[in-house]
């Protein structure tokens, strides 16, 4: 069958097709501005997380020292890191540095990152299985 010409398109149908895509062009920038918010409170999230000492939890003006193993704990000298590590850091980042890596454990993927960005490390579970959950809202169960 070939194409119909465009005057053979009733005005109506013209119409119709006018609407939706102005409403695809509204929602598209609605949509925009709502990803741009998310993305600049992803930004500040991770600019705030890696500015804050996970022992003493005193925010710095310059970046911290990562874990060097699990590189999620953050500290602002050796002392914090030692009182961490001694405290409950040891466990956390020995039960979390190599978990399983299958879908039971990942709800959803995230890209090249083994992790969310600043995992919460998770806590109370009697079968050492629990969840990161980021500061950026992020669940990985």
């Amino acid at each position: 069958m070939p194409p119909r010409s465009p005057d053979a398109v009733d005005p109506e149908s013209i119409q119709i097709a006018r609407d939706f895509m102005s409403y695809c062009d509204t929602n598209l920038v609605a949509f925009s501005a709502v990803a741009e918010r998310e993305e600049m409170q992803i930004n500040d999230d991770k600019r705030v997380t890696s500015r804050t000492c996970t022992f003493c939890k005193r925010e710095s003006r310059v970046n911290l020292q990562s874990c060097p193993r699990c590189k999620a704990a953050r500290y602002c000298d050796e002392e914090c890191q030692r009182a961490d590590y001694k405290g409950s850091h040891r466990r956390d980042c020995a039960e979390f540095v190599h978990p399983p890596r299958t879908r039971a454990f990942r709800t959803h993927l995230i890209g090249d990152e083994t992790y969310p960005h600043s995992p919460i490390f998770a806590h109370a579970h009697e079968d050492g299985i629990g969840c990161w959950i980021s500061t950026g809202n992020k669940i990985d169960c």
